[in-house]
């Protein structure tokens, strides 16, 4: 390529040199031109067709790709809401620890407030959320509905998370109810013979369980499944009485081992 370039440069100089122009041609000078520069006669350029079908295949993978990153997403947010369980479940050993054995009581005789949540924060193991941007391991990231805090008292119905069980205790003499509701809440934890297998607490949309919600069967079974949210691609996280935490599809299994704690 460079000997051919030099001999059309040698060429062209000869005949300017005798002043003989007429005898090299215009083509001569194109073709001495493509050799120079061998880029200056390529054009890029696509049709209207090319470009549609660019656009259709980034379509196609922007399709493949976008349920991945959903998928992924939610998991993140399982993984979070795992996390948060632990930390309650944490927090229960804490108070039993410092309370004679027991498990925080799901409510005050009067069934009027979330009991278990201020007996964790009265005693000094979790902290209300005070703003509605941070609402911390009281809220499940799949949880749309929960945005405020904590005021002056706890509303049971900001709560992400449901304890099992619905045992109270009269705030004036201290007599409680758990053999009525021998369940997790107000439990005394050396009573629990099998921990890794009895349900503590799962993702709901209350605070414990509730008669009110019951419509057939005997409790807690009817009234778990319909108060359990299934935020997490249709499934829910549950912590055990033994603090380990486990996502579980499908309805909750309602045999008295899930739920309910021997009283002999």
């Amino acid at each position: 390529m460079r000997r051919r370039l030099f001999e059309s440069e040698e060429m062209k100089k000869d005949i300017i040199h005798q002043g003989n122009l007429g005898a090299f041609s215009m083509a001569d000078f194109k073709l001495t031109n493509k050799i120079r520069n061998p880029h200056s006669a390529i054009r890029i350029s696509f049709t209207l067709i090319e470009l549609l079908v660019v656009i259709a295949i980034i379509a196609i993978l922007a399709g493949m790709l976008l349920p991945a990153l959903s998928k992924a997403k939610s998991i993140a947010k399982s993984i979070n809401c795992v996390s948060n369980q632990k930390q309650f479940g944490t927090a229960f050993f804490m108070y039993a620890d410092s309370y004679d054995g027991y498990i925080p009581f799901a409510s005050y005789s009067s069934n009027t407030s979330p009991l278990w949540c201020e007996m964790l924060i009265n005693a000094d193991i979790l902290q209300a959320p005070t703003v509605s941007t941070n609402l911390g391991i009281w809220n499940c990231p799949e949880n749309s509905e929960q945005y405020t805090a904590f005021s002056s008292i706890i509303d049971g119905n900001r709560v992400s998370y449901m304890g099992c069980g619905w045992a109270s205790i009269d705030r004036t003499t201290g007599a409680y109810n758990w053999t009525t509701y021998p369940y997790f809440l107000g439990c005394k934890l050396p009573r629990v013979t099998k921990p890794s297998s009895l349900y503590a607490m799962l993702d709901g949309i209350h605070y414990r369980f509730d008669t009110w919600n019951q419509t057939t069967g005997s409790p807690p079974f009817s009234i778990g499944i319909i108060t359990a949210a299934y935020r997490h691609q249709r499934g829910i996280n549950m912590l055990f009485a033994d603090g380990h935490v486990e996502g579980m599809k499908g309805p909750l299994l309602n045999t008295d081992a899930n739920w309910k704690i021997p009283l002999n």
